[in-house]
């Protein structure tokens, strides 16, 4: 569901700083991310990541591009393309689920937590990922994977804040669940001490301001046991 508005935010404001960096940042392939939106997203549930651990490997970009004038615009353009390609953006996940060619998103403990609040919020459904809208905090990341270093993450930061915003006032879901950890969360939320709550797998529990969404910040389920993890994340949302 990016829409023109998210577009225009990505290139002026992420793209076009990243370009104006390029003394700061190693010279590698870029990629970048906009948000995507389930055709059934009901606005139960938004999960938000760090970064795109690669996403749309062919004709990267890279700071030394996005330098040059018309590259911010011209890339954005083809990021809002690739992430309208399917009529239902989300449905990709369902697709590669234990697909044996490329990716495999049940190989993904992002995408296997995703599921399993969702469906504990939920009805159980084969097309689940059709009910999610999805997004990443960092919309610029290497094409090789991984997340940006700390020179691309303070490069885009103030205009990924600005894109975070701009998407939670156009999904208003009524529960955000950030899987990024506190030190990665902290500027887009305001992760505090005081509303932190004692589960070993959340880091903070709070509202979005003026508005109904109510935001869990989880820990990485790299290495947890899931089934508890997700048990700690639900809790969180009671409270």
């Amino acid at each position: 569901m990016a829409d023109g508005k998210e577009r225009d935010i990505l290139a002026a404001d992420v793209l076009k700083v990243i370009g104006e960096s390029v003394v700061r940042l190693k010279n590698e392939p870029l990629t970048a991310f906009l948000s995507l939106c389930g055709n059934k997203y009901n606005r139960e549930l938004m999960v938000v990541g760090r970064a795109a651990n690669g996403w749309m490997d062919e004709n990267p970009t890279s700071a030394q591009k996005l330098s040059k004038l018309s590259e911010p615009a011209s890339y954005a353009n083809r990021v809002l393309d690739y992430s309208k390609e399917d009529s239902d953006e989300m449905a990709w996940v369902v697709n590669r689920w234990g697909n044996s060619d490329g990716y495999n998103t049940n190989r993904s403990p992002f995408w296997r937590v995703s599921k399993s609040v969702l469906e504990s919020l939920t009805e159980p459904n084969e097309d689940w990922s059709s009910y999610l809208a999805w997004s990443n905090l960092y919309k610029v990341s290497p094409v090789s994977g991984g997340n940006p270093s700390n020179r691309l993450c303070d490069a885009q930061l103030a205009g990924c804040i600005k894109l975070f915003n701009h998407e939670l006032d156009a999904y208003k879901p009524k529960r955000l669940l950030m899987i990024t950890g506190n030190n990665w969360a902290t500027g887009f939320v305001g992760c505090g001490k005081a509303s932190t709550p004692k589960l070993e797998a959340v880091d903070w529990v709070g509202m979005i301001p003026n508005s109904d969404t109510k935001v869990v910040v989880a820990k990485r389920p790299e290495g947890r046991k899931e089934a508890a993890w997700c048990d700690q994340v639900l809790e969180g949302f009671i409270r």
